[in-house]
Formats: C-alpha cells, structure tokens, sequence
C-alpha cells in the first residue's frame, strides 16, 4: 500500500486474480497538462495479468510517484475494464492514514480535490529544489544556503546573514480563503523578527507569510487595510525540532505545535486570505532590505496546500519519526581524501579510486584526530600527496579542509599545504600560531592571516573555500577571514599538493596533521561547519609501528603487539576481523558515515556486498578498550 505525503489522495490498492486494464479518465479544473504517463484523456495505461495486487497513487503517472499532480480528480477518474478479472475491494489511505474501502469504482470520499506544494529538501547538491509537480515553477538557492541533514532526510540551512531560498510556485497555492501550511523547523536564535516565507506583492513591496517574533510562529493574514498577524499560540525551543502548522478556513485561523493545536482565532473580519504570492521566498526577502531580519536555523518537510487539513492530518504530519539524513559533502567534487591512517608505510592512500598514492619522507604516524594522523618535526618532514590527476572546478573553484594539532607558536610562516607547481600557487600556513593563506597568481600577492590564532597542542579543523575573486578562512566551522574582489586567475599548473614544507621545501611545519581533503568546488558556510561537526574524534595510536618489549625466563626480548588480523583486503564484500579477546568494530565510509557495527568474542565477520565501491574505515576496538584504524577496499 503506498501513502501519498504530498496530497490529500493518498495511495490505492486493488487485489485481483485474472486480467486488468487500468484506463485514464482524468477530468481536471485548471491550466495543467495531462499526465504525459497516459498519453492522453481516456487511454489504456497498461494490462495486469496473473494474480496479485496493484499499487497505485492517484493521478500520478503509472501510478507510481507518491507525489501528487496538479490535477482535481473526480470520484469516476479511473476506469477498470473488469470483464476478466474478480475484484476483492481495494485499500485507500488518505495522508492521515486513514483507511477506506475502495471497489473498482473509488467512491466520492476517497479523494479530495488539492493542488500541494510539497519541499522535502532531499534533492542533494543541486541548486534547485524537486517539488510535486506545478506545484513550482522555478526555484533558486541563493548565497550558502546550505544542504543539511533534516528531521526526515535531508533540509536546508540558511545563516541568519544572506542565505534564501527563491521560488515561484503555482497560483492555485495562494488563491482563496482556505489553506494549510506544516513544516518542520529547527531555529538557531529566537530573538528579533525573522522571516521564514514571504513573497513580492508589489513593486517595492515585500511581505512576510510566516515569521518568527517573540519566540513565537506568526502567521501574517491580508486584510483590506493592514495585514493581520496571528501567533502559533506556544513559544519555540532552539537547538530541537518542531512541528509547526497553520489551518485558515473562511475566517477562522488554527495553529498547532508538533501535532497539538495551540491557538484558535475566530470570526475574523475583513481578511480577504493567505498573504502570499506566487513569487515567493524562504529564509529572508529576496532584496534582504525590509524589516524582518534573515532566519537562522534549519526547516524540512514544508507542506502547503489550499485544502483545510483536518487535525488528526496535522498530527499524523508531526509524527512522522526522526529520520536525517546528510548529502554527501562535496559530492563528485571531492578530489582527494588522505585519512592518513597509514600507520608504519610510506605510501599514503588517496581515498578516492584509482587515485594515486602519495609518500611520506620522514613524516611518522602519530595519535590522530579521527583515528591516527601523521607527525612533522619542523624540519625536513613532508608527504608528496602526487594528487596530479585533477583540475579545479569552474572559475578556480577549490575548498581545503584539514584537521591541525600546532605544537609551537612563534615561528613564522610554518607550511600546513600546498601546492608544488612552476611559481607559488595555493599554501595554507600558520605565522605564530595564525592560519594564513596565499593563493599564487591572484592579485594581490599577498598572505591573508586569520585574527583568530590556534590553541597549541590541541586538535582545530581549518578549511579554506576559494571561488572567482574571494576566499574564506576558517577554523572550527567558523568564518574567521573573508577577502572579496581578489584579482587575476590561480596559479595551479601540473603538479601536485604536499603537506609539511613550502614548495621549496622550507617554511616546516611542527605537529601533527589528520583529516586531509580537497574539494574542486567552494563549499559554503554550512557545509564547512557540517565538515567541522561530522568529523568525530576518535584518536588511535599507531600501536602496530611500536614493538613493546617484556623480558623472558631466559632475559630474551619478546615481541608484543595486537595480534589482530582484518581479511581479506581488498575484499568483494565479507571481511573478517580476527583477535585473542573481545571486539567491538565499526565500519564507517570515507566521509565518516557509519556503516556498520557488530560486536563479538575473537572474530567477527562483516559485510561490505550492498556497499559501494572505494575505501571504508574499520574502528576495532579490543582487549582493555585499545582502538586500532584499519583501512579495507570494497572492490
């Protein structure tokens, strides 16, 4: 049984035994097209045979696609040729999931006319949004609106300063005197006016629809002189996740706070409906000047529909469970990933496929940030990561992202990377303990130094996000440097990154390094902090590089380390993780997702089958609770 959350239709299912045609007779009350699936009013749509049930969703194509069209059907809308088939009566759900009895003719209350616009925000690295279909005509991420995880799957993020989202949805969504919005929100700060959805009603006119004041949801009505504003009724909380939802039906306003309603305005008068156009704009007004201020926080799973949703829909909206999901960081802009997990090797793995290895001169493994790292002697140490298979991204595209344990704070000029080409090209540094930044063959030549300086001995993510005349800084998941209207291209001819020394091998770095990655696109603000966030700390020691030593019987020395065994590696899918004792693995990908976890005494057999291709990252915890890294191939 399939349930349509984007409309009040739900899903259908018949079970049969014979034959069945499935026939279209869709009769629709606007501008929309006709389903292109049918291929026009009243045709076949296909032919069952056998025994079995069939799943459907109306009216979407095929009657697979659990979002719903811009159509308003009619109870007669499907046509089932039955002459050689025996009907049991079928299953509907509304989006409540309310069940009804449905026979090869669906009676008049199985549907209900709506033209939803549904957002889920899980359409990962693109910058425009998926909605049901025309329900939105266009769409536009602007500045660093940010790709997050949501209350169920992905959401979006918007920093409080610049981010919006930019939309012009359909006009059946905000004609009337009846509708229904629900989102889920997650604000940043409570404090001050923030608009969350608003639109362009005039020229130099831009109104809000919902906003945030006073800790409250406000819900901003037209009315024939000034627009009116209605408060959800409950104050919000920051940091969590609410349900938030507004019903308006000729003159009465209902709101309602994770499935309970909280306030009710009655007989109002003189409000000629919802305050929305179809220009419309989430997280700020588009021209950024009026006086609600930009929000802060994140939003998922927006629901607007010119229907009155009942209050068990409403709650049924506001219990569906926690369920986030994040988009891969970077996606196929990810260029290079080092863990450095490399313990006791001078071949440097690159976990992006057929990426070449790098090489470690002199720098040694050491306790890392997330599992184990490398170490520099701010002499001569340095890794060739030879990463000379890739290009920028359009416009000089790059973002760095590295995790840096400084030891010392005042030598000058000390070389965390960069790139070794003919001239000066990219270096990220520290001068007295500030990260810094040069990017060769722009104007003006110059390194820009973060005010902002590292804790010694303590481990700080720092990122560097380039694009087309300005670069960002920052440190912890925060901006600490911003420099616009930088001039000329970048230097980044053939060559290939290096961590520890300058491209002439001086200006070394003293401390430890972990976590290298670069990206061939500018990640925005909230993908850095994401970057910052995710990357957990787990640090292991690279106990398979020391040999301890413990005297015998006969005063010889005797040779003690993990006797631990992962195989095989590379691996088609099954692995084994192999010790004298007790084992707690976790297996995570690349970007530090977990995979999988699995406990258990002296082995412990993992698999990799429905995981992609590419580097996975195995966390053994043994024996007293010492942890080991351990890196497998997934071919």
């Amino acid at each position: 049984m399939a349930q349509n959350r984007a409309g009040r239709g739900g899903g259908i299912s018949w079970r049969f035994s014979g034959a069945l045609r499935v026939y279209n007779s869709i009769a629709t009350q606007n501008s929309a097209p006709e389903d292109p699936h049918f291929g026009g009013r009243g045709s076949e749509y296909g032919y069952l045979g056998g025994e079995g049930s069939f799943i459907g969703n109306f009216p979407t194509g095929g009657f697979t696609n659990a979002d719903a069209q811009d159509f308003s059907l009619q109870p007669s809308s499907i046509a089932i040729d039955a002459a050689d088939a025996s009907f049991a009566n079928g299953i509907a759900a509304d989006i409540a999931g309310e069940y009804r009895t449905m026979g090869p003719a669906p009676d008049a209350g199985a549907w209900e006319y709506s033209t939803p616009l549904y957002l889920g925000f899980d359409d990962c690295n693109s910058p425009t949004l998926q909605a049901s279909p025309y329900s939105l005509r266009s769409s536009r991420l602007h500045h660093g609106t940010g790709r997050e995880g949501g209350h169920q799957g992905g959401g979006v993020y918007f920093d409080g300063i610049d981010d919006y989202i930019q939309g012009d949805i359909s006009n059946r969504l905000v004609s009337g005197t009846t509708f229904s919005v629900a989102f889920w929100i997650n604000p940043d700060d409570l404090r001050g006016k923030q608009w969350i959805l608003g639109s362009t009603v005039g020229p130099q006119e831009e109104v809000p629809f919902l906003r945030l004041k006073d800790q409250q949801l406000e819900m901003v009505l037209a009315g024939e002189e000034e627009p009116t504003k209605y408060a959800v009724g409950q104050s919000l909380q920051t940091g969590t996740w609410q349900h938030v939802a507004f019903t308006y039906d000729h003159g009465t306003l209902r709101g309602y706070l994770n499935g309970t309603p909280t306030a009710t305005y009655s007989w109002l008068q003189n409000i000629t409906g919802g305050r929305l156009n179809p220009a419309i704009t989430l997280g700020r007004s588009a021209s950024g000047m009026q006086k609600n201020g930009a929000y802060a926080g994140y939003l998922d799973e927006l629901y607007l529909t010119p229907e009155v949703l009942s209050e068990q829909e409403i709650s049924a909206l506001a219990g569906v469970r926690y369920q986030p999901s994040n988009c891969a960081i970077g996606g196929l802009d990810l260029a290079g990933s080092w863990a450095l997990d490399d313990c006791g090797e001078t071949s440097i793995n690159n976990d992006v496929p057929t990426s070449p290895l790098g090489e470690a001169m002199g720098a040694e493994g050491a306790e890392g940030y997330r599992g184990t790292g490398f170490a520099f002697d701010g002499k001569d140490d340095v890794i060739r990561l030879h990463d000379s298979t890739w290009t920028t991204g359009p416009h000089d595209a790059l973002t760095y992202s590295l995790w840096v344990y400084p030891t010392r704070t005042n030598a000058r000029r000390e070389t965390l990377l960069c790139r070794q080409t003919s001239g000066s090209s990219v270096l990220i540094g520290l001068d007295r303990g500030h990260p810094s930044v040069l990017m060769g063959g722009t104007q003006p030549q110059e390194y820009w130094i973060s005010p902002k300086a590292l804790t010694p001995h303590t481990w700080h993510h720092i990122a560097v996000s380039y694009q087309q005349g300005w670069v960002t800084l920052y440190i912890n998941g925060e901006r600490t440097l911003h420099r616009k209207d930088i001039k000329g291209a970048l230097n980044f001819g053939a060559g290939y990154h290096q961590l520890g020394l300058r491209w002439d091998d001086t200006r070394a770095f003293r401390g430890r390094l972990d976590e290298v990655q670069v990206f061939r696109t500018s990640l925005n603000d909230a993908e850095i902090r994401r970057l910052y966030v995710t990357t957990l700390a787990a640090p292991a020691s690279c106990l398979s590089s020391i040999t301890a030593q413990r005297k015998s019987a006969t005063g010889a020395a005797v040779e003690m380390g993990p006797n631990l065994r992962v195989y095989p590696n590379p691996t088609t899918g099954l692995f084994t993780v192999q010790y004298d004792g007790p084992l707690a693995v976790q297996v995570m990908d690349v970007q530090g997702r977990l995979q999988q976890t699995k406990q258990g005494m002296q082995k412990v057999t993992l698999d990799l089958s429905q995981q992609p291709t590419g580097w996975y990252v195995v966390h053994i915890r043994y024996g007293d609770g010492s942890t080991i890294i351990r890196k497998i191939l997934k071919k």
